[in-house]
């Protein structure tokens, strides 16, 4: 049987199939007023056309590999285990279930938002980093309840 675990990605509200069409979409525009005004003898707008478009092809794929980011939160045995990464796991960091604890540090200022962490032996790690401010709030109650779950079925089992 699989441990419980919660899932954190952001909203990609962009797959990457939308992504390629708007890019195709956008250098045909592009390279078509690019060719109609090069005709016209103003050739030089084609570099820039091309690097315009390389740039949004650049952008485009910054943002379709932040949109595979994950962070996974699972409770095995008397362990919170974190795991972040895209693919695979980049980040592994476990935690004694009874001794860890959800934070959450309020906003430094106006411009800042709450930072949900796991505290342990002095150390805090910040999850949730994608989540929006109300999201945050409601995230670490959420966690909180379920390591204090965690912890009751822990000790009764």
């Amino acid at each position: 049987m699989d441990a419980p675990c919660i899932v954190i990605q952001p909203n990609a509200s962009l797959s990457s199939r939308q992504a390629l069409s708007l890019l195709a979409g956008m250098c045909i525009l592009s390279f078509s007023i690019a060719g109609i005004l090069a005709a016209m003898g103003y050739w030089m707008i084609l570099p820039f056309a091309g690097l315009e478009m390389g740039c949004l092809a650049a952008a485009l794929y910054v943002a379709m590999q932040a949109n595979r980011e994950r962070e996974v939160l699972r409770i095995d045995g008397d362990r919170l285990i974190l795991e972040r990464g895209r693919d695979a796991p980049r980040y592994h960091r476990e935690f004694p279930l009874h001794w860890v604890q959800v934070g959450l540090r309020p906003a430094a200022g106006p411009t800042d938002v709450p930072h949900v962490q796991l505290r342990y032996a002095g150390q805090q790690v910040e999850i949730g980093k994608v989540l929006a401010e109300d999201e945050r709030v409601a995230f670490a109650r959420h966690l909180s309840a379920w390591v204090q779950q965690a912890r009751c079925h822990a000790a009764a089992g």
